[in-house]
């Protein structure tokens, strides 16, 4: 009976030790942070082309703007999460402005996932790594390095294991940054004993 009821460390073991060794193989070939070359030509939804750098410069004004209005809170709403969970006076807030004709900005995550689905890798990849740690979607944006890009696209599923680990201490409690880095590991795992 007791030698059932520890069965269970088994695989728990043969996983713990998996991930140990993708961590090593992982930190021994780690590569540096990806560097985004500014003056790549990226294709803007309205079909027009522009440098990274003139693509960053509003996101980089906006979020000095919004710096400066935590520091100075107002009464206007927060601005509305993916997931949408500030509240439904903001979500009407932004069908209202959607109505009116204002346009809402468009942020790094939308446009790379745009150009992913475009099939331009070379942009994502720049526009995914170009996005802040401090952003909320760094997370996502790690995710989808790690896994869509460097480890199903490029091959290299070792240089996503440090952008997943960056998605899960970004979102420790996402579901689907758990799922992807499982298979960034489980890739690696079978990269290594090829």
């Amino acid at each position: 009976m007791r030698r059932r009821s520890l069965l269970w460390l088994i695989p728990l073991s043969v996983i713990l030790i998996m991930v140990a060794v993708v961590q090593l193989v992982a930190s021994r070939a780690e590569r540096a942070r990806l560097q985004v070359d500014l003056e790549m030509m990226i294709t803007m939804p309205d079909g027009g082309v522009l440098p990274l750098r003139e693509v960053l410069a509003p996101i980089e004004s906006r979020s000095a703007a919004s710096e400066a209005q935590l520091a100075a809170p107002s009464g206007a709403p927060e601005a509305l999460r993916r997931d949408g969970e500030p509240g439904e006076e903001v979500a009407d807030a932004a069908i209202e402005a959607r109505s009116a004709g204002v346009a809402q900005p468009i942020t790094l995550c939308d446009l790379a996932e745009q150009r992913l689905r475009g099939g331009d890798i070379a942009q994502a990849k720049a526009l995914y790594a170009s996005v802040a740690p401090g952003d909320a979607d760094y997370g996502l944006a790690q995710r989808r390095l790690g896994w869509e890009i460097q480890t199903r696209f490029e091959g290299d599923p070792l240089a996503g294991v440090g952008s997943v680990n960056r998605s899960l201490r970004a979102n420790p409690l996402d579901g689907n940054a758990w799922q992807d880095a499982s298979r960034v590991y489980l890739e690696s795992v079978t990269s290594i004993f090829r």
